[in-house]
Parts: C-alpha cells; sequence; structure tokens
C-alpha cells in the first residue's frame, strides 16, 4: 500500500506567551522543562531526560518534545514537528487524540520568519467532527492564560505512506534523525530550515506553503504528514524531483487511506460512536509515542499514571479481520448492539462482569474490538452477530506492540 491523501482533519490554533504552559495542563504529552508534581504517583520512576531541557524559554516559539515511553533510554528531544497527544477529562477519560504542531516548522520564507520571533504557537490536528468539542474544552479551561484559541481555516492535511518500498522506512528513519530530531529548539529549527532548503524532500515551491510536518511514529515510522497553507489539487506536486525519483507517489482516496490504518492497527478515537466512554491505555496511547510519564500534572493525568505504575491495563483495543465484509449491513446500526461471543464454548467457561468484547468500529472486512487482552491470547477467534447471522472475525495483537505492561 503506498500512496498520498488529502485529511479531512480540522485544526485549532493556540497562541500567546501561555501557549506551551496552557497545553501542557491539558494534554499527555509533555510541553514544560519543568515538572509540576503534587502526588508521588503523578511522577514515573521511568528514568529518560535531556539536560537542555531547562534552557527552553516557554516564553519564545520554540517547538515541542517527543519521547517514547517504551524507549526511556533515548530520552526527550525538542522538535519543530508535530507529535501525536491526546486531550482527556477530568476523570481521566478520552476526550479527542490528535496531532500538535509547532507553528511553523520552518522559516526558510519571510512570513515564517516573522511568526518564529513571536510567542509560543501552536496548531491541534483532529478530526473534523471532534473539532467544535475540544475548542469549548480549551477556552473552558483558558481562564487567566494569555493564550489565542481559535478555529484554523485554510489549511490543508496530507498523509504519504510507503508500504511496498523496504527501503522507504529506513530512508524516513534516516530524515528523521538528520532533520527532524534534536536537543535544543535552535538545533532544531535548523534542522528543519535544512530539510526544506536541500529539496531531497519537499519542492522549493511548496516550501512557501508548508506549514507543519510530522513522522507519524503511532507505528514506528508508519508515515509522512504535511500540513499546508494551500490546496493541492495534484499532492505529489509537494515533493521534490528527487524525493519522487527516488518512491512512487500516487494520490489515493482519504477511505484507502483509511483502510490502511485498520489493517495496521491504528485506531483513532475518531473511530468510535460518539459517546463512546475510554481511557488511554485502551486506545494504547503508550505504544503510539503520545504519552510522557515525567511531565507532572495535566487533567486526567492523575489516574492514567497511576495505571501505569500498578501496570493494570486490562483491556485494550485490538484489530480485527471478520470472515467478509460486513459494512453495508452495519452502515447506520448502532455497534453497541452487536454481540459478539466466542466462536467455542469450550474456551470461555469463567464467569464475567461484562461483554467479552466490543465492537467499535467497522471499514469493509476490517474492525476494530476492545476486549481483554489475555483472552485474545487464549483464543483470538470470535463471533459476532450480524443482521441475524453470525460472522466469524480474528482478533489480532499487531507485531509492533511491546505489551511490556501485560
Amino acid at each position: 500500500m503506498t500512496g498520498i491523501t488529502s485529511l479531512s482533519s480540522a485544526f485549532l490554533r493556540i497562541r500567546g506567551p501561555d501557549a506551551a504552559k496552557f497545553l501542557n495542563g491539558l494534554m499527555t504529552t509533555r510541553l514544560s522543562p519543568h515538572l509540576t508534581k503534587k502526588k508521588e504517583h503523578t511522577i514515573s520512576t521511568t528514568k529518560g531526560g535531556n539536560e537542555n531541557l531547562e534552557s527552553i524559554d516557554m516564553l519564545k516559539n520554540w517547538g515541542v518534545m517527543y519521547e517514547d515511553v517504551m524507549t526511556p533510554q533515548a530520552g526527550i528531544r525538542v522538535l519543530r514537528a508535530g507529535v501525536f497527544s491526546m486531550f482527556l477529562n477530568s476523570k481521566g477519560r478520552v476526550v479527542t487524540d490528535c496531532f500538535n504542531y509547532p507553528y511553523p516548522f520552518h522559516t526558510t520564507v519571510p512570513k515564517f520568519l516573522e511568526a518564529c520571533t513571536t510567542s509560543p504557537d501552536y496548531l491541534i490536528e483532529v478530526d473534523e467532527r471532534e473539532s467544535s468539542r475540544l475548542l469549548s474544552m480549551l477556552k473552558i479551561h483558558k481562564l487567566s492564560a494569555k493564550v489565542k484559541i481559535e478555529k484554523a481555516s485554510g489549511l490543508y492535511s496530507y498523509y504519504y505512506y510507503n508500504d511496498k518500498d523496504i527501503k522507504f522506512a529506513q530512508w524516513l528513519s534516516e530524515m528523521q534523525e538528520k532533520y527532524i530530531s534534536a536537543y535544543t529548539p535552535d538545533e532544531a529549527l535548523i534542522k528543519a530550515n535544512e530539510l526544506m532548503k536541500t529539496e531531497q524532500v519537499f519542492s522549493k515551491a511548496a516550501a512557501e506553503d508548508i506549514v507543519a510536518v510530522a513522522i507519524d511514529n503511532r507505528k514506528h515510522l508508519a508515515g509522512l504528514k504535511i500540513v499546508t497553507e494551500r490546496k493541492y489539487e495534484t499532492p505529489s506536486d509537494l515533493f521534490s524531483a528527487a524525493f519522487s525519483s527516488r518512491f512512487n507517489i500516487k494520490s489515493v482516496a482519504e477511505p484507502d487511506a483509511k483502510h490502511r490504518r485498520f489493517h495496521l492497527g491504528l485506531f483513532e478515537t475518531a473511530d468510535a460512536p460518539a459517546g463512546t466512554s475510554l481511557l488511554p491505555f485502551e486506545t494504547n496511547l503508550d505504544f503510539y509515542s503520545g504519552l510522557s510519564l515525567n511531565k507532572g500534572c495535566y487533567v486526567g493525568q492523575e489516574l492514567t499514571i497511576r495505571t501505569y505504575n500498578l501496570g493494570v491495563i486490562r483491556k485494550r483495543i485490538v484489530p480485527a479481520t471478520f470472515d467478509e465484509d460486513v459494512s453495508s449491513v452495519l452502515n447506520g446500526v448502532d455497534l453497541s448492539e452487536i454481540q459478539i461471543e466466542r466462536e467455542s464454548e469450550e474456551v470461555d467457561k469463567k464467569p464475567r462482569r461484562g461483554k467479552l468484547a466490543k465492537l467499535l468500529a467497522v471499514d469493509g472486512n476490517l474492525g476494530f474490538l476492545l476486549t481483554a487482552y489475555e483472552d485474545v491470547l487464549v483464543d483470538n477467534r470470535y463471533l459476532a452477530t450480524v443482521d441475524n447471522k453470525k460472522v466469524g472475525l480474528t482478533a489480532k495483537i499487531p507485531s509492533y506492540w511491546p505489551l511490556k505492561n501485560e
């Protein structure tokens, strides 16, 4: 599977002297060099850091921090690129997942140079169905914070992936190390500017429009995200001749990219029916590099870190494959009413308090189940009652999951 697609995303823009501090108190990823510790269990015992963080000026447009809880020895990096993250409510339940980008990514054109000399400035990319709810939440928490919060129009999101060329992942890894990963804000900006100037990835013309970039590390090196201020009818025009000569670039429809995401097992909170209540670990936030264990307090953090430290994560959302395409018969159906049971009655004899599993999303013959991870290890075959007919499905534990806490 290979291609570039335009995503139906919405953007919120948060800027002002307190923007980094404000978002640090609301997101699961870290945006402050300083820890806010109220209770012992609000900071993980996991080691990892960056001695340069204390020099960050929080009043300047410095970027974001990136860390992976599965590889704490790698420390904390400073980026001009975006990172995957999540907003929680006060009860530790998921509001929405997102990508958070420093604005702008680079300063190789005058209009971006001016923006980068001001106070912190961020773009939050969410599913368009989640933008109004998130905007309301942010405004409720604003209080006296010196920030401006608004919907950002005129921005366009693109996603490139290449699963066919085995050299692409290696190339993306090298590109990430050379042009994205840094330890200080100055180094991060220098690298971002080098990326745009070398034309190894993006065309010189596209540099005028590209405001944000991210490497999708929910699955390691899953793809490349690009945000522009101009709509590209031919998205391949974003790339340079050097990139185009090396990798296949074809436009694909957004539904095809979504099906690929289901195939990889990358659940997004907007996949679930509206109103679904989920915990961050159920959505595999820790596997998707969207969590900081050492940032201190934020909304919903106490339950999240306590759960991680106790190591009790019973349920996770896992990808599943139906024996046949069920999307047409399930169109418009309340998925919470779909009964999921064991294919073999001999496997599941222990009493249960709740359902064996919940079907959260379907795309063709693929779907996502919320179920106990241990149950999948025992037997990954299930039956779903669809339109008065039982359809078999197989749950799968993605090979890239580390699962050290299970």
